[in-house]
């Protein structure tokens, strides 16, 4: 990760997120696949102008799981490619929002957990 790099945060409604990762290959061959998948709720240029930011821009992706525990995937020299999916919804009830989806894979290692002291560390966007 880059010192001065620094970073957004997100909301995502409940039960919506998830990092995963998939060991593959042959023998001797074998990397991870790592997999993010999230929703944003709702319909606003706030949120449209804010995925225009994931444009063929990469990205790493740091989770907090449901213990408290921050899990990191993706990395500097070979980030995730964040791709938005939009529903209106068919009626009053349905989901209106986002679905978004990263994955890369070629790494040698899986979801990375991580220091909640490094999380506080890290620079937020204003």
């Amino acid at each position: 990760m880059v010192a001065t790099a620094k970073i957004a945060t997100y909301q995502f409604p409940d039960g919506t997120f998830s990092l995963q990762d998939a060991q593959d290959g042959e023998p001797g061959f074998q990397s991870y696949k790592h997999t993010a998948g999230f929703m944003l709720a709702g319909f606003s240029k706030t949120i449209t102008a804010e995925l225009a930011k994931h444009l063929n821009s990469g990205s790493l992706i740091i989770g907090e799981m449901n213990d408290g525990q921050y899990s990191l995937v993706g990395a500097t020299d070979n980030p995730l490619y964040i791709k938005a999916a939009f529903n209106s919804g068919a009626k009053g009830s349905d989901k209106r929002g986002y679905t978004l989806k990263a994955e890369q894979d070629g790494f040698m290692w899986g979801v990375l957990p991580i220091k909640s002291t490094v999380v506080t560390a890290l620079t937020l966007l204003p």
